[in-house]
C-alpha cells in the first residue's frame, strides 16, 4: 500500500491512468484542463488531477494555478516523524510461554 493507496484507489475507481516515476514541477490551469509539466520535459492534460505530495510541496505546485488550494495546504501543521520498517526472522520473539511477542510493522511515530 504506502502513501500513494489512496490516489491508486482513487484512479483505479474512475478508470484514470497512473503516471509514475515523473516529477512534476508546474501545475497550470488552461480552460477547463489541469496542464502539468515534468522534470524530464513530459507534459499532460487531464480534467482531473489529485495532488498526493506532503502540503508544503503540494502548495508550491499549486500556488499559481490553485491559490486558495496552496494556502489551505500552507495551513496544514507538519510534525517531524521516523518512518521505520522493520523485518524479523519468521519466529516469535521471547515473551512469556502464554503470550509470546510476535514480529511486527512499525509505521510511523512522531518525534518530540
Amino acid at each position: 500500500m504506502g502513501m500513494s493507496a489512496l490516489g491508486s484507489a482513487l484512479a483505479e475507481t474512475d478508470g484514470m491512468s497512473i503516471e509514475r516515476q515523473s516529477k512534476v514541477t508546474g501545475i497550470r490551469r488552461e480552460d477547463r484542463v489541469w496542464r502539468l509539466t515534468c522534470e524530464d520535459g513530459k507534459s499532460f492534460r487531464t480534467r482531473r488531477l489529485i495532488v498526493t505530495s506532503p502540503p508544503p510541496q503540494g502548495a508550491d505546485l499549486l500556488a499559481e494555478a490553485a491559490p486558495e488550494a496552496a494556502d489551505f495546504l500552507r495551513g496544514i501543521a507538519m510534525e517531524p516523524c521516523l518512518a521505520l520498517a522493520a523485518r524479523f526472522p519468521h519466529r516469535s520473539i521471547p515473551g512469556t510461554a502464554s503470550n509470546p511477542m510476535t514480529p511486527c510493522f512499525l509505521g510511523s511515530v512522531t518525534t518530540p
